[in-house]
């Protein structure tokens, strides 16, 4: 096999979370062909956990004018032409147009009553030949993040001095964002939340992603109990590894929450209900839902952590 054969390329369009529900995916096919060179289009603070996680060798911006040759029609393609590939794969939520793209296509069907990131991950299953799986099994070993200890040594660096005060899992993560308004618990719910935390001795962390700056706005008006801290975008990988140190998540539909569920860390993750169960997140996560959020009431919340044991 010639060296360019040994290439495959990967194609995830969207945002943090739209981008994490294909790990699995792509640590199955890096599992089965690991001797092979693997190419990534997707947004760069996304594909930053993919490298770390050894999955992912180059990772490439959607961004970037080269891309455009696998969609154009009567473009040339040159760096992604067909040949150089031993295997191209694009994972979408709907039909686009697939006219020239040269690869295979894997397209969601909402019908099929599967969280989008299993369904992806069976279809990608159906592609790796002559490997043999326990389909349910398989799938739950490949959602886990694996996170190395010099990365933890890291992003640790990034903690206020404090924070952990002698103990390893001493504070809670909380992720108030989203990228819609309508799929975020109201503020004052989680301010409430924060503020019960701190009285029973609880430390943690408060973090925004990029799709929340009127958030962040907001949230620097408040003054948060002590032992609590704000973060605006910090690094993707620093997070990661922030939530495997934390004792629990609380979350929105959106891309962290996506993330905890590969980390592993218990937690609560509030959605609505209509978004189930395409995003529904796995791991250690579990899922309060209600037609509207602000229907979700504080003390349901607490139990599930309760629940968990993430709280006494």
């Amino acid at each position: 096999m010639r060296a360019q054969e040994k290439q495959i390329l990967l194609l995830r369009w969207g945002g943090i979370g739209d981008t994490l529900v294909i790990f699995p995916s792509v640590y199955l096919l890096r599992s089965h062909f690991s001797g092979y060179f693997f190419r990534m289009i997707c947004r760069q603070d996304v594909g930053s956990i993919f490298t770390l996680a050894g999955l992912i060798d180059q990772v490439i911006s959607p961004d970037d004018a080269r891309v455009g040759e696998l969609f154009i029609k009567g473009r040339e393609k040159v760096f992604f032409a067909a040949e150089k590939y031993f295997l191209i794969i694009g994972w979408f939520n709907h039909c686009p147009q697939l006219e020239t793209f040269p690869g295979r296509s894997i397209i969601y069907e909402p019908q099929c009553g599967l969280p989008i990131n299993q369904y992806f991950f069976l279809q990608t299953l159906r592609i790796v030949k002559g490997a043999v799986f326990q389909r349910k099994k398989c799938f739950e070993e490949f959602t886990r993040l694996p996170l190395s200890s010099e990365w933890l040594a890291e992003a640790e660096k990034w903690l206020p001095g404090d924070i952990f005060l002698g103990k390893k899992k001493a504070f809670g993560l909380i992720c108030p964002g989203s990228g819609g308004r309508e799929k975020c618990w109201p503020w004052e719910s989680y301010f409430n939340l924060i503020e019960e935390l701190a009285q029973e001795g609880i430390q943690g962390l408060v973090v925004t992603g990029p799709a929340e700056g009127d958030l962040w706005s907001g949230l620097k008006k408040n003054i948060l109990p002590p032992g609590w801290f704000i973060y605006h975008c910090p690094p993707l990988w620093v997070v990661a590894a922030w939530m495997k140190m934390a004792r629990f998540y609380v979350g929105n539909d959106s891309g962290l929450t996506h993330l905890a569920a590969l980390v592993g860390v218990p937690g609560v993750a509030l959605f609505l209900k209509k978004n189930l169960p395409v995003w529904k997140p796995g791991g250690k996560l579990r899922v309060l839902a209600q037609t509207r959020l602000n229907r979700i009431p504080l003390f349901q919340v607490k139990k599930m952590l309760i629940e968990l044991g993430a709280l006494s």
